[in-house]
């Protein structure tokens, strides 16, 4: 199986980057890893929209794609995946709300 996957790299005014912890997956070798937030690339869209829509979906902040950054691809013991980085910043200023990662 390979999956296509926008990586929001989400900047703060400091320069840091907000990552997440996830939680059980059905992939043991991703379990419990940190990463940036963000998930599946749906068909007819874009890496930054996919980003914006994952963020909304997973931790209820709003955020603007700014540019496209690095695309990584690997491939771990079940799956390899294509992994599109997109650096953002947060447009609002509601605290993430942690409903898949912890």
């Amino acid at each position: 199986m390979h999956l296509n996957v926008a990586a929001a790299l989400i900047l703060n005014e400091a320069g840091e980057v907000l990552c997440v912890k996830r939680g059980a997956s059905k992939f043991q070798s991703t379990a419990f890893k940190w990463e940036f937030p963000g998930g599946k690339i749906e068909a007819n869209e874009t890496a930054a929209q996919a980003a914006v829509r994952e963020i909304k979906e997973e931790l209820g902040i709003t955020i603007e794609a700014i540019a496209d950054a690095p695309c990584v691809e690997h491939t771990y013991p079940e799956f390899s995946i294509t992994l599109q980085g997109v650096l953002c910043v947060q447009t609002t200023q509601e605290t993430p709300q942690l409903s898949e990662h912890f």
